[in-house]
């Protein structure tokens, strides 16, 4: 395993030369500084009541982000390794799936049980 890990950073200090790599590489600290920014955002107290923009950004900018990690390993490792390349696909694709599972929970929450349920819940009381 920490073979593994030594021959995958030479590999990437020796595909620094790849234009690709770099634009994959920029592409994920940018987004990864857009989702966590808006956290930051969503903390602050004028924006508590954003929720549902800041849901809109973390389901464009989280999947790509993924993506983007995951094209960045390919081209590290290199089309020679074709067993790594599966298990990074299927990495990939296990956190793609978690993660559209816990947006799908996030968006029932803002959505649905925030907002429909919420608001039959109350007209019940005043009856």
């Amino acid at each position: 395993m920490l073979n593994n890990l030594i021959e995958l950073s030479k590999n990437f200090m020796s595909e620094l030369k790849d234009p690709w790599l770099w634009f994959f590489a920029a592409a994920a600290g940018l987004l990864i500084f857009i989702v966590l920014a808006s956290r930051f955002v969503a903390r602050i107290a004028p924006f508590k009541n954003h929720q549902k923009i800041i849901w809109t950004i973390d389901i464009v900018f989280i999947p790509s982000f993924i993506l983007c990690v995951e094209s960045i390993l390919k081209r590290i490792v290199g089309p020679e390794t074709i067993t790594f390349i599966k298990n990074i696909e299927l990495v990939s694709a296990s956190v793609l799936w978690l993660v559209s599972a816990w947006l799908l929970a996030r968006a029932l929450n803002l959505f649905l049980w925030g907002t429909t349920f919420k608001e039959k819940r109350e007209m019940r009381v005043h009856f």
